[in-house]
């Protein structure tokens, strides 16, 4: 609380006060302290001025500012706190659509192979993941993919996609190691330098299986 700004030194020379012919101001923090164990925080001040014809502050108008300093801050802090619980919701809900648009991705059915029993899960640590497997039998060859794509979360779970659509393009084209080799080189062109996956590709042929040896 100043009675006169003109007689601090680091009031004085502020052009607003000078503009306005302030001489006299009066100050209130916005204290805010989310948890217990957090320090209090100052999130902003709530300032009242007056021109050097008006009454001196009194220690009554400090009382009356900092009770509406304390339930502005209050009130901020709410605010704030509302408005990252609907951040929160609106991220979850993402990674839920993630999650059930990722696991559309992996088949739903494994494939029937006469003479085989197929089948295949894979769980995340996470909402979504960098996990891919993938069958498909076309009668006489049945095409198996296997991947983990380097990291966890959303991250890998867009590089997941970027590897299953580029097997799906590329598995059943041509002998098996060149089919392997156009996969690594697609992949590698539509990733980061720094990312990376594993991954297996394999061809079973029943023709092959069931012959004698």
């Amino acid at each position: 609380m100043a009675g006169d700004v003109f007689e601090d030194v680091n009031l004085r020379p502020q052009p607003t006060l000078v503009a306005d012919a302030v001489r006299r101001v009066i100050c209130a923090p916005l204290w805010v302290s989310t948890r217990q164990e957090e320090p209090v925080r100052v999130i902003g001040v709530l300032y009242a001025s007056a021109r050097l014809d008006r009454p001196f502050f009194r220690e009554a108008d400090l009382e009356i500012l900092t009770v509406l300093a304390n339930t502005a801050a209050a009130k901020i802090e709410t605010a704030w706190l509302l408005e990252a619980g609907m951040e929160q919701r609106r991220m979850q809900e993402g990674l839920r659509v993630a999650a059930e648009i990722q696991a559309n991705l992996l088949p739903h059915f494994p494939a029937r192979v006469p003479g085989y029993d197929l089948a295949g899960r894979t769980q995340s640590s996470e909402a979504v993941g960098g996990d891919f497997y993938d069958l498909a039998y076309d009668g006489s060859l049945l095409h198996l993919a296997l991947g983990d794509v380097a990291g966890k979360g959303v991250g890998a779970a867009m590089l997941m996609v970027e590897l299953r659509s580029t097997v799906r393009a590329n598995w059943k084209q041509g002998p098996l190691a060149e089919a392997a080799t156009r996969i690594n080189g697609h992949f590698h062109l539509n990733i980061p330098a720094d990312r990376y996956a594993t991954f297996f590709l394999g061809r079973l042929s029943r023709t092959a299986a069931s012959s004698p040896t």
